[in-house]
């Protein structure tokens, strides 16, 4: 969450949506097309595919939030301020939409693809910062407790739910 509002700055909450194993995931891909990867310079579709699965999260999240940037398998977005986006169980309802959409497209380009490498991964969740679920009054209920430690910094406290 953000400092209160300032003008001109947003107070509201930051949404960080980010393909988890995207290393693993190209790694995969460079390893089950090892021997015809960029063969006549023809680049794996699984590479594009990144690029959709992207397009496809963004679509679904902006509006409510604003896109502020996209850096390798993560996308960054900020909402102005609490009430312009989804509260309660609207939140996860919101999130799980966002997965869904990511499966239909990752569904879709598996319909029309050669590619059966396997590399795509299927575990999604949504960390949910306590501050965060307090401050939009998501629901404790479903989610698993958990506390984040890094060096220099408080623990800070959150809940993981499931997607899809």
């Amino acid at each position: 969450m953000t400092a209160p509002a300032q003008a001109g700055f947003a107070s509201g909450p930051l949404l960080l949506a980010d393909i988890s194993g995207y290393t693993g995931f190209l790694e995969e891909v460079a390893e089950a097309h090892r021997d015809d990867a960029f063969a006549g310079g023809r680049v794996p579709d699984a590479y594009s595919l990144m690029s959709s699965l992207l397009d496809g999260i963004i679509e679904r999240i902006v509006p409510p939030f604003t896109l502020s940037k996209v850096e390798g398998d993560a996308v960054f977005a900020f909402a102005r301020r609490d009430e312009d986006v989804p509260a309660g169980a609207a939140m996860l309802d919101f999130l799980s939409a966002c997965h869904e959409s990511f499966r239909d497209r990752l569904g879709g380009a598996r319909q029309i693809w050669t590619c059966r490498c396997d590399a795509c991964g299927h575990a999604a969740y949504a960390l949910i910062t306590e501050a965060a679920a307090s401050r939009l009054a998501v629901p404790a209920s479903g989610g698993r407790e958990l506390t984040e430690t890094y060096e220099h910094y408080a623990p800070i406290a959150a809940r993981v739910y499931a997607l899809g």
